[in-house]
């Protein structure tokens, strides 16, 4: 019967040939090289911080980037509109004929939907 020591011992001079023939072999084989790698991999894929959620993080801050400009052009308009209702009041009482059906208790109010 073969011992533990015995395998390891043909298991360690069976690598070692293959670092031989195949120099490439050993750079893989290393244990920076193995630690490196799964580092890389932990931090790419398996950590809170990977790379997944990186991208996801930028895309929702683009998206709400986008969100502020659109909201920003709103209140620019919208303070554009209230300037002038409260500048002329012609405009204010024509904004409220148009936009809410306000009219004069001697007026009949005929609204036309297109």
């Amino acid at each position: 019967m073969v011992s533990i020591r015995q395998k390891y011992s043909q298991l360690r001079d069976r690598i070692r040939t293959l670092k031989e023939e195949r120099p490439w072999l050993r750079w893989v084989l290393n244990k920076y090289a193995i630690v490196t790698l799964a580092f890389f991999v932990w931090m790419l894929f398996i950590d809170n911080n990977s790379i997944g959620v990186w991208l996801r993080t930028g895309r929702q801050l683009r998206s709400q980037e986008r969100r502020i400009e659109y909201l920003n052009r709103e209140i620019a308009t919208t303070e554009d509109r209230l300037n002038q209702l409260r500048s002329n009041k012609d405009s204010l009482e024509r904004f409220a004929r148009e936009q809410y059906g306000f009219h004069e208790p001697d007026e009949d109010v005929y609204i036309v939907v297109e």
